[in-house]
């Protein structure tokens, strides 16, 4: 008989589950299981052994465990784990130890998500992972766990709303609105909020926002109307007064809103309403008209729209940065069969307001669609003129005060606004009109008026490709830039050659592209550093990298950068991230382990930057050093969710190191860093697939590593590896039809990849077609002997030699 003892004192005061059910002997599982030391922070306490009078022996069970009950008793252990380590943290917390208290919560956090996924039944722990996820600044993971929550619990209205909060403000528009949708509910308004109180009202307001977003115009009316009853009637409570400031303060802003959805959804009425209230007063009357005119043509009334947006044209208020009128005009002119007096009703206009540049540059477009080349040229000349004198970047305010003056700034703002975005389009409407001619000359002007200024090359990337294409085009461009730079007499201009080196890039001219770059550091020194830095990465683009790492050096050696010391740190920890790409390549890889170091010293709170240094050890073949530098990345930033690419880093460590730890034979590590990834991202298919054919591979937790690879073929069904992973796992499985399938599928869409042809040759030598195997098998070789992979093609070759055909057992995979 077992002798019976108490639990000693210093264990009687443990933490209990929320339940009220005593975990005492879970903790003590997990202190065994998981090497936690928080078991043993009261140092008197003993674990004395116990006296028996009967002779001990092993339990046998009656009915063996199978895979679901040892993943229960698994994440009772992982639960056990996770509620100590959040008691220590809570402790922490009451001592103001933040530092270890987080650490804390994040190990907790950890256990919780390892537990929930060995047992998905335990939805009461839902609550704790997005409380720890919250508390530990992972928003992200606590959203994936709050949106499954909210699927078992759609009565959480406070947690509905903060998971549609979140999903609105990460841009995920779609999700966040069917939650609201979900939240309002049949009854039309919120559960637990009376109808048109402040938090009815936001949610509604918020509704229709998200709905417009995602084009779901009638959605979007429904709830804005909603949300214009409840501002009709006065407010009662100072809540309500102030979700009413939010909305009104900026009055013409949210009616605006509100017209524009009401007018997409075709409620022209309450269009009219809403735009009406927006736009009230002297000063708005003329923009009233415009939207007053889009009204009208949607009630099929094209001689009142035509005369109301006559009137706001008039007014020359068309100058924000838009083309919208004057679409509407042409649209109007279609709809009256007077679509021929386009041309002259513009002109009229320019005339009237030739410092309107949307209208110059519509203007223009409209000459260029008509092959009037000559006057759309002399259009787009004239903006280049008025930019370059500054006439179009003057404030057109006469006055700081007085009525109207807010609106006479914000339209000086739209108008310089207007001449940037015109500017852009001038140099690219020149450039196809000079393309059009075959005008090599006039190419270089614009390009030189493009690479003149930061920032304009990019928009002429369209009419680069198109130069490109003309081979005698292109050839004629470089002519004419080699003569006026020759000539000596001025025509030549300094930006052409940085424009000149992109055009050499895109022409695939390495050679010419690098002779154009030194001449425009020399033309323009003071754009030396991104010419530099333009120059190097083309390099390494075209595999020059000794070249590349030589252009990066000067950058380093003249200490180029913008003057500001954080932004000269940051762009010279650019030029060693790269070069020590670079250097790996050619494979001098101190040199590069040495120029990544000086790289992460100059930008020490960049992930990125911190992986050059593990990546390098790995591609050189070191890789404990490799393991060791991941590491230290991961333990400096998996602490930051807030910075998305910082995340994405993280992961990527994590990936990394799971598959040196595989090359390394330690498949427990490998197994460890990918569920490490899944802790962060459930969902994440690569994790799912990877992790699941470990599983496979060594025939362990078959029934979990289906499900998780399914997961992954679900989201991506192109990708072979995946269908290759289903295929074997269902091999293990004795599932052999369906693994042939998904390895058929596989092996056709990849070049001859050894190890789907391997699995393809298991499953026919199993389905009894050993002939089909054997050549399977003999193609598996060929492609791993192609690819360098020795060891590979004799492990198959063994099993083709093993084999007796008809004999399945003889064949088993080696």
């Amino acid at each position: 008989m077992q002798e019976s003892r108490s639990l000693p004192a210093c264990h009687q005061d443990l933490p209990r589950r929320r339940s009220g059910v005593h975990i005492g002997w879970a903790i003590l599982l997990a202190a065994v299981a998981f090497g936690s030391t928080q078991a043993a922070d009261q140092s008197d306490c003993r674990l004395r052994p116990l006296v028996v009078d009967d002779p001990v022996s092993l339990l046998v069970a009656r009915v063996p465990r199978n895979e679901q009950d040892r993943d229960q008793i698994a994440a009772a252990a992982r639960l056990a784990a996770g509620r100590m380590l959040e008691h220590a943290g809570r402790q922490d917390e009451s001592r103001e130890q933040t530092a270890s208290a987080l650490r804390h919560y994040r190990a907790a956090l950890r256990n919780y998500q390892r537990a929930f996924r060995l047992d998905s039944r335990a939805g009461a722990l839902l609550l704790d992972i997005i409380s720890l996820a919250q508390a530990s600044g992972r928003l992200d993971e606590a959203a994936y766990y709050a949106n499954l929550a909210v699927e078992r619990d759609p009565s959480d209205s406070v947690l509905m709303r903060w998971l549609a909060l979140y999903l609105a403000d990460q841009g995920d528009w779609q999700r966040a609105l069917q939650l609201y949708e979900r939240l309002v509910g049949k009854a039309g308004q919120a559960a637990g909020l009376c109808a048109g109180s402040a938090a009815s009202m936001a949610i509604w307001a918020e509704m229709g926002r998200l709905a417009y977003l995602t084009a779901d115009y009638p959605k979007a009316s429904k709830a804005f109307l909603a949300v214009e009853s409840a501002l009709a009637r006065p407010a009662t409570t100072t809540a309500d007064q102030r979700i009413r400031a939010l909305l009104t303060d900026n009055a013409r802003m949210t009616y605006e809103l509100f017209g524009e959805a009401h007018l997409a959804a075709g409620n022209l009425e309450q269009a009219e309403a809403a735009f009406r209230r927006g736009y009230q007063g002297e000063t708005a009357r003329g923009v009233l008209d415009y939207h007053l005119a889009r009204i009208a043509r949607r009630q099929n009334r094209p001689e009142l729209a035509l005369e109301r947006l006559q009137t706001y044209l008039e007014q020359r208020l068309a100058t924000q940065g838009t083309t919208a009128p004057y679409l509407l005009l042409a649209d109007l002119l279609v709809d009256l069969n007077q679509s021929g007096s386009l041309v002259t009703r513009l002109e009229s206009l320019h005339r009237a307001d030739p410092e309107n540049v949307p209208l110059a540059c519509f203007l223009a477009a409209q000459y260029a669609e008509r092959n009037q080349l000559a006057e759309a040229e002399r259009i787009y000349q004239g903006i280049l003129l008025a930019r370059a004198d500054g006439v179009l970047e003057q404030p057109a305010v006469a006055d700081r005060g007085g009525p109207g003056a807010d609106s006479r700034v914000q339209r000086a703002t739209g108008r310089q606004e207007a001449s940037r975005a015109g500017f852009a389009d001038a140099l690219v409407g020149l450039a196809a009109i000079y393309r059009r001619r075959g005008d090599g000359p006039a190419l270089v002007q614009i390009l030189a008026r493009a690479g003149a200024q930061a920032g304009y090359l990019t928009a002429l990337q369209k009419e680069l490709a198109q130069i490109v294409a003309d081979r005698r085009l292109l050839d004629a461009v470089f002519e004419h830039a080699e003569a006026q730079r020759a000539d000596g007499a001025g025509t030549f201009q300094p930006g052409a050659t940085l424009a000149l080196a992109h055009l050499a890039l895109a022409a695939d001219r390495i050679a010419l592209a690098a002779r154009y770059f030194e001449r425009a550091i020399e033309d323009q020194p003071d754009r030396a550093a991104g010419t530099l830095l333009s120059w190097g990465l083309a390099l390494l683009d075209a595999e020059d990298y000794e070249s590349a790492a030589q252009v990066f050096q000067r950058g380093i050696d003249q200490r180029l950068g913008p003057q500001d010391r954080a932004a000269r740190d940051a762009y010279q920890a650019g030029l060693h991230f790269y070069q020590a790409g670079a250097l790996e390549m050619l494979g001098a890889t101190d040199r590069a382990i040495a120029a990544a170091r000086q790289a992460a010293t100059l930008q020490p709170d960049s992930a990125l930057i911190a992986s050059r240094e593990p990546w390098i050890a790995s591609h050189a073949g070191r890789p404990a050093d490799a393991r060791a530098g991941y590491a230290r990345l991961i333990d400096a930033f998996d602490a930051d969710h807030h910075d998305p690419a910082t995340h994405e880093v993280v992961r990527a460590a994590r990936f990394e190191l799971s598959e040196l730890s595989l090359l390394a034979g330690d498949s427990a590590a490998a197994e460890e860093w990918l569920e490490q990834v899944l802790d962060g991202d459930p969902q994440h298919s690569g994790a799912l697939n990877d992790l699941g054919f470990l599983w496979v591979d060594r025939n362990a937790q078959l029934a979990r590593a289906l499900a998780m690879i399914q997961k992954a073929v679900a989201a991506e069904p192109k990708n072979v590896a995946y269908q290759d992973s289903l295929g074997w796992a269902y091999y293990r499985l004795g599932r052999y039809d369906d693994a042939v399938r998904h390895l058929e599928q596989a092996a056709a869409g990849t070049a001859s990849d050894g190890v789907i042809l391997d699995h393809l040759g298991d499953c026919y030598q199993q389905l009894g077609r050993p002939a089909t195997a054997q050549r399977t098998w003999n193609r598996s070789v060929q492609a791993f002997e192609a690819g360098g992979r020795a060891a590979e093609a004799t492990r198959v070759r063994k099993k083709i030699d093993h084999c007796v055909p008809g004999e399945v057992e003889s064949c088993e995979p080696i």
